[in-house]
């Protein structure tokens, strides 16, 4: 598209050759050409109602009947064009009515050579009355236009009756009537299906793919697959595909599919097909994908292997990621680092796992998009969960004595050397990296104005006071707590109602009451996906009454040591 310069520039032509071609009236099909180009570049201009007048005095000038072919064509391109330049306007009444007037005098006689021109106003006409909330007189222009037309042999009228199927699709799927959207598909494709020409298959493969989608959305979920697997085989070896992340994007959706079915092997396989065939030489867009396709990949991960084949299929990723120049692609070391750091628990490699999580701290802290800064700020308390809750770390928690649980680590030195030193030591190492994950992350976030970035700041601070308490320090956690209070203290009564079904003299009822509370804050580590904060404020009615009794429960504990 020219600049706003070069359009003025050719506006000032085209306004010297209308002047010059006025003159000679054997030259009408010229003034016209050049009326509509003056008319168009208005457009251009976002110059709307100058460009409206455009097209009215050429319509007025030339409307009557005329029996050159030239002028014929050049003014049904006015015609439309008019109409299109009122709805990118925003006037989709003026439109309408700019397109039925191209139609009264079109229709039933096309500009010579042009029937395309008459299927294609006929399809905007039917796109207006779909976006006007005429649904249902948009689906009987459409079916009239393709039981009209779906017998003519010109390829121009073929492609624009394709395309115009194809818009229904797209509109029906975009207002939620899947069911329409998913007919409209299958009409293009089963009238359509033996095409050969280039801009008719292009419109046949958006189809296929829209129709995976759909089928997904329906949860036809066998039936997507089979789309998803056909897209893949018959373009995954073409050179020129109708679109370059084709191929690649309806293979990443079959694997998206067989994840959610179950299939995880299968899934896996998918993934590791597509990363193997990329290279250096993929654009930004493939690379795009790719990179979708590598974090799926990380995400299957653990799937029946010990954790060693789990360690080592996520440094062959990252590996893979490091290696490459793709900004998209390099973009996915955070959360590869990420799901080492699991994989490196589970394998009692803990203090491998701490570096891993210096490495996700030191990239958090130097984020400035709130976007990246909120997903990767998720993640990095999800990793200081883990080192606090993960399996390993919550059965080695278990197995040791009761009073040697208590204030952990505080004098772990004083052991004898052994195991259960060892387990002393790894359990207060993965609690105070745990410690200093949520004070960054509270102290990097606190005073953003982004609510989101709000609610990782009281993620934090309930963390770190879920982690004081699972080795019991209960004057630190109500400490932590308290920094999580509204102004101002709330009725004893509302507090005692809150309490009614703990019983104040058992010390381990208040205590699993308090982990209870305080884990509803924080991300389940085996659920990545799931975010409980909405469900906590709907289930205890509001925050404040949340905090509330978390303190008072703390402060409880705390009078019990």
């Amino acid at each position: 598209m020219p600049d706003a310069q070069e359009l003025e520039a050719k506006l000032a032509e085209l306004e010297a050759t209308i002047a010059l071609e006025a003159e000679d009236p054997d030259a009408r099909a010229e003034l016209l050409t050049a009326l509509v180009s003056r008319a168009d570049t208005l457009a251009d201009l976002h110059r709307f109602e100058e460009a409206d007048v455009a097209y009215a005095k050429l319509i007025e000038a030339f409307g009557e009947e005329d029996e050159d072919p030239v002028i014929l064509r050049t003014l049904a391109r006015g015609l439309f064009n008019r109409a299109i330049v009122r709805r990118d306007s925003g006037s989709l009444d003026g439109a309408l009515a700019a397109v039925e007037d191209f139609l009264i005098r079109c229709d039933q006689d096309p500009p010579p050579g042009r029937l395309d021109m008459v299927v294609r106003g006929r399809a905007l006409q039917a796109s207006l009355l779909w976006r006007l909330g005429r649904q249902p007189e948009a689906i009987l222009v459409y079916d009239a236009t393709l039981e009209r037309y779906a017998e003519e042999d010109d390829v121009r009228v073929r492609a624009r009756l394709a395309a115009m199927i194809l818009a229904e699709g797209r509109l029906a799927k975009r207002a939620g009537e899947l069911d329409l959207a998913l007919g409209a598909f299958n009409t293009l494709l089963e009238t359509f299906g033996e095409a050969e020409q280039p801009s008719i298959l292009k419109t046949l493969t958006d189809a296929s793919f829209q129709k995976g989608v759909v089928l997904g959305e329906l949860g036809r979920d066998g039936e997507a697959l089979v789309v998803w697997r056909a897209i893949w085989e018959r373009y995954a070896d073409d050179p020129n595909p109708p679109w370059e992340t084709l191929p690649l994007a309806a293979h990443y959706n079959e694997a998206v599919l067989l994840k959610k079915l179950g299939r995880g092997a299968e899934a896996a396989e998918v993934c590791d097909e597509m990363i193997d065939r990329s290279s250096e030489a993929d654009s930004e867009r493939v690379a795009e994908v790719v990179a979708g396709a590598i974090q799926l990949r990380l995400t299957l991960i653990g799937q029946g292997l010990d954790p060693n084949q789990n360690l080592a299929q996520c440094d062959h990723l990252l590996e893979r990621i490091l290696s490459t120049s793709s900004e998209s692609i390099r973009d996915q070391r955070y959360f590869a680092t990420y799901v080492r750091l699991w994989q490196l628990l589970g394998a009692a490699r803990w203090r491998e796992a701490i570096t891993a999580s210096e490495d996700l701290l030191g990239q958090f802290e130097s984020e400035t998009d709130p976007d990246r800064l909120y997903e990767r700020g998720a993640w990095l308390l999800s990793a200081a969960q883990a080192l606090v809750l993960h399996r390993r770390i919550r059965r080695a928690r278990t197995r040791l004595p009761t009073m040697i649980a208590v204030r952990l680590g505080d004098w772990a030195g004083n052991l004898p050397a052994g195991r259960l030193a060892a387990t002393i030591e790894m359990l207060r190492r993965t609690r105070d990296q745990a410690l200093r994950i949520q004070r960054a992350v509270e102290r990097r976030l606190s005073g953003e104005q982004d609510l989101r970035l709000g609610e990782l700041v009281a993620k934090a601070q309930m963390q770190t006071s879920h982690a004081w308490m699972m080795s019991l320090h209960p004057v630190e956690a109500v400490t932590t707590v308290s920094r999580f209070v509204e102004s101002g203290p709330p009725a004893v009564a509302a507090i005692e109602r809150q309490l009614s079904g703990v019983d104040e003299r058992d010390q381990s009822s208040l205590q699993a009451a308090f982990s209870a509370l305080t884990q509803a804050l924080i991300l389940d580590q085996d659920d990545h996906d799931g975010d409980p904060y909405a469900e906590l404020i709907s289930a205890y009615g509001s925050v404040r009454s949340l905090r509330v009794q978390l303190i008072v429960l703390a402060a409880r504990l705390c009078r019990r040591f």
